[in-house]
């Protein structure tokens, strides 16, 4: 039975990634949070991507549209949510930190972010906003 483009299941998987809190997710985390082989996560997690319950902001991370957003192409995920997890080790720096502790007036378009590890896509656009990457 479908209901409003998802089947019961997958409104029952994505109703565990909401309840979960998952600010985004991995195919790896799904595939635990749901207890499926890899491969069919990853297929369900595309799926949900063209139905409009999931955004992308890079390859292989997903991000759960909340489900009071009235379309999915009106909402926008947070950039610096998703820089912490592009770069886990890293932190955020430079003129984005200035901006957050009000040290600055000026509004800057990008995230600056400073990762220890080998950074392999410097530069990471997540809702308009660029997330630079640089190695410390």
């Amino acid at each position: 039975m479908r209901t409003s483009g998802i089947t019961a299941a997958n409104r029952g998987r994505l109703e565990t990634l909401h309840r979960d809190g998952a600010v985004s997710v991995t195919i790896a985390e799904a595939a635990e949070l749901w207890d499926l082989p890899s491969e069919e996560s990853g297929r369900l997690l595309r799926s949900m991507l063209r139905g409009g319950w999931l955004t992308r902001p890079r390859r292989g991370l997903y991000v759960p549209v909340p489900l009071e957003a009235a379309n999915s192409g009106e909402w926008h995920e947070d950039p610096w949510v998703i820089a912490v997890k592009l770069h886990p080790a890293g932190y955020i720096g430079g003129w984005s930190a200035c901006e957050h502790w009000g040290l600055t007036e000026q509004l800057f378009r990008d995230v600056l972010v400073f990762d220890p590890s080998r950074v392999s896509d410097p530069e990471v656009i997540v809702s308009g906003t660029t997330i630079r990457a640089r190695r410390t």
